[in-house]
């Protein structure tokens, strides 16, 4: 039960009377009361009626609103609840966003789920577009960490219908749509089976194509935050969204967004863009030019007063990258495995296999063997408890592995792991339409 204040005599007397009975107990030191077993409490509820419910739940919210000190750490979490079992639209969405983006800070991604889609149950399939439009696009972000593509595509798009629905919608809201389609378009290219990540490439290009023409168009007389985010996804998607890379154009979106970021001073905004550049020059096979970007990037994350962990950890990996793609293997190993640890504090799994698989690198280009090989229970874990959706294609970290075993006469095991890779890759990418790099 929620704490009481200013007791009145009647409610006094009946908070007695229910505490005789053994249904309720009294906190020490405060006016506040528990139902003595969940039980009680589930029957007490039951009891009453759906409508004399939501007026409870109504009167608990306001309540707790107006005295936000009655609840404490947990005010947006218990207005989340009570607000939405009160069937208020405009209440629940305001602060199921709070409570996710509370649940989102301490990376209780599932917990931030639940508060978003209960609220959108709220607003139901034709309540307001405004409102659909912010807790869709909030359920597409969270399943951008959880790493699942395709329902993410399908909130984005469904948070899109809703945004054209609203009267004198604002256009940068649909660009940032668009930006994050193309996003989980790219990021998943090499996640899915072929035949999954068609409907996700269809999508990433149409919403390239709004992007591009619309922002044409749009772009104020300065830069903003978000002018630099979609010159930063537009690099991306030049080269990695088509079979042709149109690198001119990578680069030029990369340079801009990284230019501008400066201009801003926004450390959150510049590390991206850089990470975009990093990207590009490595992919053009500019190594020391893609590392110097990465250890620029690198030191922004590590400034003073810099909190996104998330973004840090891909510093790090990208840092890591581009150190082991010049020969830097044991400064690239130390950056990694300070990566590795914030991946497994954030529950980022992606980025929990793309760390271990440029270990796996280093340790086997350094002739480590029992270090690439202490790792394999690892790899198992991560291979067992998520799909490929989340991780990515592990075939090759899995071809690595079978050379080891190969090499140590262990001819079983290399064959089972390099029969696995096999399968991965021609799921991922069919019988021919392999990556450049694939051929190991």
């Amino acid at each position: 039960m929620a704490p009481v204040t200013a007791l009145s005599g009647r409610l006094r007397e009946l908070l007695d009377d229910l505490e005789a009975a053994g249904l309720i107990r009294s906190l020490e030191g405060a006016e506040e009361y528990r139902f003595r077993h969940a039980l009680t409490r589930e029957a007490a509820y039951a009891s009453l009626t759906r409508h004399r419910r939501r007026q409870l739940h109504l009167a608990i919210g306001l309540f707790l609103e107006a005295h936000p000190e009655a609840s404490g750490a947990e005010a947006v979490d218990l207005l989340a609840y009570h607000f939405t079992n009160a069937g208020e639209p405009d209440l629940a969405c305001r602060y199921a966003l709070l409570a996710a983006d509370r649940a989102l800070s301490s990376f209780s991604n599932s917990e931030a789920l639940a508060f978003l889609q209960q609220a959108l149950e709220v607003v139901g399939p034709d309540g307001s577009p405004a409102l659909r439009f912010q807790l869709l696009e909030a359920l597409g972000d969270v399943y951008v960490l959880l790493r699942k593509g395709n329902r993410a595509l399908d909130r984005f798009s469904a948070a899109l219908d809703a945004w054209q629905a609203i009267p004198a919608g604002d256009q940068w809201q649909g660009l940032r749509l668009h930006r994050k389609i193309i996003h989980v378009s790219v990021e998943m290219k090499w996640a899915l089976e072929e035949g999954t990540f068609q409907a996700l490439r269809a999508a990433g290009q149409a919403s390239r194509r709004a992007l591009e023409a619309a922002s044409r168009n749009l772009l104020p007389e300065g830069p903003t935050p978000e002018t630099v985010r979609v010159q930063t996804v537009l690099s991306t998607a030049a080269w990695r969204m088509d079979r042709s890379p149109d690198w001119e154009a990578a680069f030029r979106h990369a340079q801009t967004a990284v230019r501008d970021g400066r201009l801003l001073d926004s450390p959150e905004v510049l590390s991206p863009a850089l990470g975009a550049l990093a990207a590009v020059t490595l992919a053009r096979g500019e190594l020391q030019e893609s590392l110097a970007t990465a250890l620029d990037r690198l030191e922004v994350t590590r400034r003073e007063g810099f909190s996104d962990l998330r973004e840090r950890l891909d510093s790090l990996r990208g840092a890591g990258a581009a150190l082991m793609y010049v020969g830097n293997y044991e400064e690239a190993i130390v950056l990694l495995l300070e990566a590795e640890k914030i991946a497994v504090r954030i529950q980022a799994v992606d980025q929990q296999f793309n760390v271990l698989s440029l270990l796996t690198q280093c340790w086997f280009r350094l002739d480590r063997w029992d270090s690439l090989l202490a790792r394999d229970a690892d790899w198992e874990e991560l291979e067992l408890r998520f799909p490929q959706e989340q991780t990515g294609p592990i075939c090759f970290p899995l071809a690595l592995r079978a050379v080891v075993h190969a090499r140590r006469g262990e001819a079983a095991r290399a064959k089972s792991l390099a029969d696995r890779s096999m399968q991965i890759m021609v799921s991922t990418w069919g019988q021919t339409n392999w990556l450049r790099n694939a051929h190991y």
